[in-house]
């Protein structure tokens, strides 16, 4: 009786350790800020295998692998979704080619790495909405914020050779899907609100999105990003539509939103 509350104590750390500690293996596994401090702060080569590089995204992976083991035991394993089973497959498969490997130390260990990014990628699918977005969210302010205060403040750091806004990435082409996540997480705020001071929170956040896919002058960004929120914006039209009883209007709707993904798609 009396290891009750101490479970419940040590449910309730993770809980509230676990969206801190995945928008941590976010930031890693995005592939910038980490390759950013070796290259630009520590003055080195930034591969996959030198000091600092290879422990974060180790530490990233053992976040993520941690996370799913501790789900899967709280759920009990006849209760677990059939998407865990395929991450287990995947981590037998990915433990197995080390074998046929022709460098098999290399192998081995950046498999584990992609495993854990899969558990991580598991875990966040798979908690409550309010805190996936509350991960989200602090994912893009984090990578969004210290981008702009680089390209401001150390331009000949934060933006490239070409003139083009990297950021705390490695280059444009990565800043942008960033800033284009970004983009889309902000619409929910500035148009549902649950509390007022959101929508000025959305409104900002699209505006500085939009900021940096302009400076990234990533095209392939920018028509994705106008592709999805526009598909979207069509989605949540035929929806209200239909549920008004606008049939008619909802059919057309429906079908504008197939030629607009198809066009956008041929564009992008």
């Amino acid at each position: 009786m009396s290891a009750a509350p101490e479970q419940v104590a040590t449910i309730g750390l993770s809980e509230r350790v676990r969206p801190y500690a995945l928008t941590l293996a976010l930031l890693i596994f995005s592939n910038g800020p980490v390759f950013f401090i070796s290259r630009r702060i520590l003055d080195r080569p930034g591969t996959w295998e030198e000091f600092f590089v290879r422990p974060a995204f180790t530490a990233a992976a053992l976040i993520g692998a941690f996370f799913f083991v501790a789900a899967v035991a709280d759920r009990g394993i006849r209760t677990v979704p059939p998407a865990a089973f395929f991450a287990i497959i995947f981590t037998a498969i990915a433990i197995a080619s080390v074998r046929w490997s022709f460098a098999p130390h290399l192998t081995g260990w950046r498999s584990w790495i992609y495993v854990g990014m899969l558990c991580a990628g598991w875990v966040l699918a798979t908690v409550e909405a309010g805190r996936y977005r509350t991960v989200l969210w602090a994912f893009v302010l984090s990578a969004i914020a210290a981008s702009l205060v680089l390209i401001a403040l150390f331009p000949g750091i934060g933006i490239d050779e070409t003139g083009s806004w990297r950021g705390i990435y490695t280059g444009p082409n990565s800043l942008a899907p960033i800033a284009a996540l970004a983009a889309i997480l902000s619409v929910e705020k500035a148009l549902w609100p649950s509390v007022s001071r959101d929508r000025v929170l959305g409104v900002a956040m699209a505006l500085l999105s939009a900021i940096l896919l302009v400076g990234s002058e990533s095209a392939t960004a920018v028509v994705s990003t106008v592709m999805a929120l526009g598909a979207a914006g069509l989605i949540v039209g035929y929806r209200t539509l239909a549920t008004t009883g606008r049939n008619a209007a909802a059919r057309i709707l429906g079908g504008g939103s197939v030629a607009f993904a198809a066009i956008a798609g041929a564009i992008a």
